[in-house]
């Protein structure tokens, strides 16, 4: 088994760039996918390392595979560029198909040999499918850091603490606001009533969505908050569901002026 290991480890290694030509194309081919020549220059680049960490996965355990392996798009590129996770994948997917069909039929392998051939074949699956499993991970990472930053700018934008006068300023929400996202706000509105030396804020709420009671009390907070940096807080804009929420759930609003619009609170 040893033997025959070493002999398609070193047939890999050496053969890496003349197997990714022959291959690669052909997968793309029957995907009828069409690629840029920047993709397709990746994709050359990649598999030809991908060949690499597979012939040393013939050599070492599985654990030390798992440890060893980076993930196809190591550089993000294709991640940065809108490439479907999908389309990655089942790159990766064909061309490891490809490969197994064409080492059965260059009889790399001897037919006497088949039963270790095929750990070998399990071998090569494994380390295709750590690939594919780091890959995944990696641009769900990216993903996650994406939508993080893109909420916050969304914050930004959705929440401003927009100044009217020396001491006074309004923050019309609009929107859905998840948990996080009103935490987010908590500490932006804080951030920014401070920086502008607001002294009064008028919130307007005509512009949300939905409203619960996680909402609410986060609401409360954002309030508390805002009275301890001595900052007079007024409401605007609170729809009938959310009045409703709020009473049940006791919150004290008695020392914030409550208006039913932006316009009325203006006004005073």
């Amino acid at each position: 088994m040893e033997r025959l290991q070493n002999k398609v480890a070193h047939y890999l290694n050496v053969h890496q760039r003349e197997l990714v030509n022959t291959l690669l194309p052909k997968t793309l081919e029957d995907m009828k996918i069409t690629f840029t020549n920047q993709d397709l220059d990746i994709h050359f680049e990649m598999l030809h390392l991908l060949l690499d960490r597979v012939s040393k996965s013939m050599l070492i355990s599985k654990e030390e595979t798992t440890e060893n392996e980076t993930g196809y798009d190591s550089l993000n590129y294709f991640f940065d560029n809108g490439v479907l996770l999908k389309q990655t994948v089942a790159v990766l997917s064909s061309f490891r198909l490809s490969l197994l069909k064409f080492l059965r039929q260059s009889q790399i392998i001897d037919k006497s040999e088949m039963e270790q051939g095929l750990e070998i074949y399990e071998n090569i699956i494994f380390a295709f499918d750590e690939a594919i499993r780091m890959t995944t991970q990696k641009f769900n990472d990216q993903a996650e850091i994406a939508q993080f930053l893109m909420d916050r700018e969304l914050d930004d934008v959705t929440a401003p603490v927009v100044c009217i006068n020396d001491t006074h300023a309004v923050m019309p929400l609009v929107g859905k606001f998840s948990p996080s996202r009103m935490n987010n706000l908590l500490h932006h509105t804080l951030r920014q009533t401070s920086l502008q030396h607001v002294q009064k804020l008028i919130i307007d709420f005509s512009g949300v969505l939905n409203f619960d009671y996680e909402l609410g009390i986060l609401l409360s907070d954002l309030i508390h908050a805002l009275k301890m940096q001595g900052i007079e807080v007024v409401i605007t804009g609170i729809a009938p569901n959310m009045a409703i929420t709020l009473t049940e759930l006791s919150l004290d609003f008695s020392n914030v002026k409550l208006y039913g619009n932006l316009k009325q609170a203006l006004s005073k």
